[in-house]
């Protein structure tokens, strides 16, 4: 069995304890089936988002077909180095990558030899998003988090494929991926 990352299943235990009221359920009903247990848990997920298995199986998709390891491990990277001091004035949020949204694609962008696509659209505040899509619109949204912890999901739908403002690496994309690269 493959060892699990253990940050990555201290992130998990703490989203899934969304099911909660489900476990206290299946206590009260011993007897439930396998089916009746499944179907509590897609509730929770689909009361948060409502095309939630869309999204999950499109994420799912991508990982698998990119999911070559070296972008997925890009990506958690970029995600672990996002900081306040990447942000540019006025930019961030609750959410710990909220206003990293440019940054993180641009420097994914960069460490992926520039073969992905920069896209963006406005999310449901009028906010722009940016995150890179594939030739056959596979997602690579390293911030996507910042939606889809809050039961919301990001502007996928409506983006357009849009360049960065400049060729070479942004001062913030280059520390971003200094960091990542740990140079």
């Amino acid at each position: 069995m493959r060892r699990l990352d253990p940050k990555q299943l201290a992130m998990g235990v703490k989203v899934e304890k969304e099911h909660a009221s489900t476990v206290a359920w299946l206590r009260k009903h011993p007897e439930a089936s396998l089916d009746d247990a499944a179907a509590h848990i897609a509730t929770d997920h689909l009361k948060e988002l409502p095309d939630y298995y869309t999204l999950l199986d499109k994420m799912e998709r991508t990982a698998k077909k990119k999911g070559n390891p070296p972008v997925q491990q890009l990506m958690q990277r970029l995600q672990e180095n996002l900081t306040p001091d990447l942000l540019k004035p006025g930019y961030g949020g609750s959410h710990r990558v909220a206003g990293h949204c440019y940054v993180a694609s641009e420097a994914l962008w960069h460490l992926t030899g520039k073969k992905l696509h920069p896209t963006r659209a406005r999310d449901e505040q009028g906010v722009v998003h940016w995150w890179l899509e594939d030739d056959d619109g596979n997602i690579f949204d390293v911030t996507a988090d910042q939606y889809l912890e809050a039961g919301s999901k990001p502007p996928w739908e409506d983006g357009q494929r849009k360049g960065f403002l400049t060729k070479e690496p942004s001062a913030r994309a280059r520390e971003l991926m200094r960091r990542v690269l740990d140079l």
